[in-house]
């Protein structure tokens, strides 16, 4: 979580190819080593590869979004946005599905070579085809970067002043970081939690609960899609102001999921099948926040969007990294059925209340301090775009 600042920082001063290549091969080569170091160093040897992981991979998630800041106009934010950030359910979809037929087939080593080395095979065509901007990449024709010019608020330098007092103060942030809070919380019960409570609830083997507890991701990343095409045909029609274009995606996003896990902690005991279809659906819902809250640093400040977005993924992943303890707080392995409708029921209070608050006062409009001036200082003066 902690290194996501560092990575968004590193980004927003034009160094976000590096930090994506280093981040990628150096964790995919760690991934790949870990069944020799379990091997050889046992559990604390593991866990110092996994805590080494996770410092190297938080540098790449905001990271993202600094580029998309830096490479996607207005009218085509949501689409993008969605098709880049379906990448996750996409991985995990891969991961949770195939990861328990290879460890079925091969051994649970296996699983740990092929998604590492995929990780270094990722890294050198990142290399290979990326840029920091449109202004820097070698490769792109004179036609796109003269489109990206004409329709970017992106400053033409990448090495801007932070300006950190601007960003940390910021009501706009301290809004989204509530719409954040509601989007992870959910999201991570979903992720780390439907396997447990298909286990507990269908009593399927290894091999079979990955793939079941990889529908709602697949049904995530599909959707993302759709979602994506129709927050920009919303914006690039002029249905909608920016802002209330955001709000409508995260109703659905949040406000949807949170209907559906009432109904899953109501009936799902007693219905198994329902309960998997709900939160099949609810997956697909989740992914309307993509053209939602998740955009919305991109709009309130394309220059600093992965230093934004990492200071408040750094304090929302905090938080909704307690999801896990909450299911094992809530459910009684001996009678686990009315414990886990007490965990959907919490995840729909903070999806449900969460959102409402950033509904009322959350924003899409650009801040002043997106153009900080050589002092780090904000200013309202434009700087010229990519």
């Amino acid at each position: 979580m902690f290194s996501q600042v560092i990575g968004g920082f590193l980004s927003s001063r034009g160094w976000s190819i590096a930090v994506l290549v280093v981040g990628l091969s150096v964790s995919g080569l760690i991934t790949a080593a870990l069944p020799f170091v379990a091997s050889a160093g046992g559990s604390g040897a593991v866990s110092a590869l996994r805590v080494l992981t996770g410092l190297m991979q938080g540098t790449m998630y905001p990271t993202m979004f600094t580029l998309m800041g830096r490479w996607v106009p207005e009218d085509e934010r949501s689409r993008a946005g969605s098709l880049v950030l379906a990448s996750q359910p996409i991985g995990n979809v891969l991961s949770m599905a195939l990861s328990g037929w290879i460890a079925y087939a091969w051994g649970w080593p296996t699983v740990f070579y092929i998604f590492g080395l995929s990780g270094v095979v990722a890294a050198v065509v990142l290399y290979v085809f990326g840029g920091d901007s449109p202004h820097t990449h070698s490769r792109i024709s004179p036609e796109e970067r003269d489109y990206l010019t004409k329709n970017m608020k992106c400053a033409e330098k990448t090495k801007l002043p932070v300006p950190w007092r601007a960003i940390l103060t910021s009501p706009a942030l301290g809004t989204l970081l509530l719409a954040m809070i509601g989007y992870l919380w959910g999201y991570w019960v979903i992720i780390t939690c439907t396997p447990s409570y298909f286990k507990d609830l269908l009593h399927v083997g290894i091999e079979w609960n990955g793939l079941l507890s990889a529908a709602p991701q697949l049904s995530m990343a599909l959707c993302s899609i759709f979602f994506g095409w129709l927050g920009d045909v919303v914006t690039s029609k002029q249905l909608l102001s920016v802002t209330h274009n955001r709000k409508l995606f995260n109703a659905f996003g949040e406000w949807g999921p949170g209907l559906l896990c009432i109904l899953v902690g109501y009936l799902g005991p007693s219905n198994p099948p329902l309960a998997v279809g709900l939160l099949v659906v609810a997956g697909g819902l989740i992914s309307a926040t993509f053209s939602g809250c998740i955009c919305n640093y991109i709009d309130i400040a394309p220059n600093f969007s992965g230093i934004s977005f990492a200071l408040i993924n750094t304090v929302g992943s905090f938080v909704s990294a307690f999801a896990p303890y909450a299911e094992g707080l809530l459910v009684d392995r001996n009678d686990p059925l009315p414990g886990w409708s007490n965990v959907f029921y919490s995840s729909a209070a903070t999806y449900i209340i969460l959102n409402s608050l950033w509904m009322v006062w959350g924003t899409a409009e650009e801040q002043p301090w997106n153009n900080p001036n050589h002092d780090g200082e904000t200013g309202n003066k434009q700087k010229e775009p990519v």
